[in-house]
């Protein structure tokens, strides 16, 4: 018994912080959106997919942009390693550093002597289960993209749709009880008729105290 849970143990080869890096990426399967600092959609998608019957990852960023760029993660015995592809120059490989520590995963860059405007460093951050950071760290600074799962996108949109309503209403409100309109008429001739409408909040188009005055003739 004590021979066949060594090969098992073997055949699933090893366990530790690399298997549960792998966890982390292989949970991101499916298809993202980049946001901005409010949450928004930012019109940019990236999208992740198991491959190679689960032994690879591929991430492809910016998904049909002329910035398209494709990741493949894949595990080299208990760590991981990537290498990226675009449209700007030569494949880049990147090793996983120390600094890896679920629910985050660091990459550096194994050349020796990367060139000028390389990508030095890729990292995955897990903010939840519909949420990630990734980060791009190059010689001037870090580029960061917050995405979050396109089903749950759609959650928030109606949510914020719901705020943006609830908003309007209260403004209604609120203009309601700012604004009194009254109608004075000025005799019989001509038939005039002044519509004045007071406020509480005078603005541009208002006088001073607040009263601005349309005339209609009928």
């Amino acid at each position: 018994m004590v021979g066949i849970a060594v090969v098992a143990a073997l055949m699933l080869g090893p366990v530790g912080h690399g298997t549960q890096r792998g966890e982390v990426l292989r949970e991101l399967a499916g298809e993202w959106i980049v946001v901005d600092a409010d949450g928004e959609p930012s019109g940019l998608r990236a999208e992740y997919r198991t491959a190679a019957g689960d032994a690879g990852v591929v991430e492809t960023m910016f998904t049909g942009t002329p910035e398209e760029t494709l990741t493949l993660y894949h595990a080299e015995g208990d760590r991981w390693s990537a290498t990226q592809v675009n449209g700007r120059g030569a494949p880049a490989r990147f090793a996983e550093t120390d600094a890896s520590d679920p629910p985050a995963i660091q990459l550096g860059n194994t050349a020796l002597e990367p060139g000028e405007g390389s990508l030095l460093g890729i990292g995955i951050v897990r903010l939840g289960e519909d949420a990630c950071r990734v980060e791009w760290t190059f010689e001037r600074g870090v580029r960061r993209f917050e995405l979050r799962r396109l089903a749950d996108l759609g959650r928030i949109q109606e949510e914020l749709a719901r705020l943006r309503a609830g908003i309007a209403g209260l403004q209604r409100q609120l203009d309601r009880h700012l604004k009194q309109e009254v109608e004075v008429r000025t005799g019989d001739e001509g038939g005039t008729r002044l519509l004045e409408t007071r406020t509480l909040a005078p603005g541009p188009g208002w006088n001073e105290s607040g009263v601005r005055l349309r005339k209609f003739v009928h």
